[in-house]
């Protein structure tokens, strides 16, 4: 086999490669989507202390006045 046939056989191998690659490349930049209404699970006792959240933000949040964040090193 010459060195013209053997890199013919690879060649369909690679584009394989690219192509895989691209679609994988192309579902992790997928864009999310956020729900725009929240059915409540009934976790809370009192779900009267969420605010609704602006733009950007999630739908229901709590934020505790006067929270010393500068406290914290890390959070989830």
């Amino acid at each position: 086999m010459n060195l013209k046939n053997q890199s013919s056989l690879y060649m369909p191998t690679i584009n394989r490669i690219a192509v895989i690659a691209f679609i994988l490349l192309s579902v992790g930049c997928a864009r999310t989507y956020q729900a725009r209404y929240v059915e409540t699970s009934h976790f809370l006792d009192d779900y009267s202390l969420l605010k609704d959240g602006e733009d950007g933000d999630a739908l229901l949040s709590f934020w505790k006045d006067g929270t010393n964040w500068a406290a914290y090193k890390k959070s989830f």
